[in-house]
């Protein structure tokens, strides 16, 4: 079969032909997947971290990438953490930026003005 992906192409092109069963896309998220483990498997090792969670657009694609990944962590590790997809979704940043947010406001609001009401 010959390849869908035209070059450039974007990231949801590319797990998109994956998903159709497009095999050089197909090596793309391979060598996603192993590049991902890369970045996990130091970090794993050495803190001895129990859980993973990926998001954004990388857990968005999580159906292809993390059955790649769990096996070369299993093959690297001892003891490789669990991996799961955040239930965010790609809103995972703007989540956390805004819970960020509101916790600082709150802050300011009550801890602050408490303070300098005794103070």
């Amino acid at each position: 079969m010959a390849s869908t992906v035209g070059s450039p192409s974007q990231p949801r092109e590319i797990f998109a032909a994956a998903r159709r069963g497009d095999a050089f896309a197909h090596e793309v998220v391979a060598e996603v997947a192993r590049r991902i483990a890369l970045h996990i498997a130091p970090i794993a090792a050495v803190a001895d971290v129990e859980l993973v969670v990926l998001g954004g657009g990388i857990g968005a694609n999580g159906d292809l990438l993390l059955g790649l990944v769990r096996e070369l962590l299993a093959t690297w590790l001892p003891y490789p953490p669990r991996l799961e997809v955040s239930s965010l979704g790609e809103a995972a940043v703007l989540s956390g930026a805004l819970a960020v947010g509101l916790r600082a406001a709150l802050d300011d609001v009550f801890v602050k003005r408490a303070r300098t009401k005794r103070g």
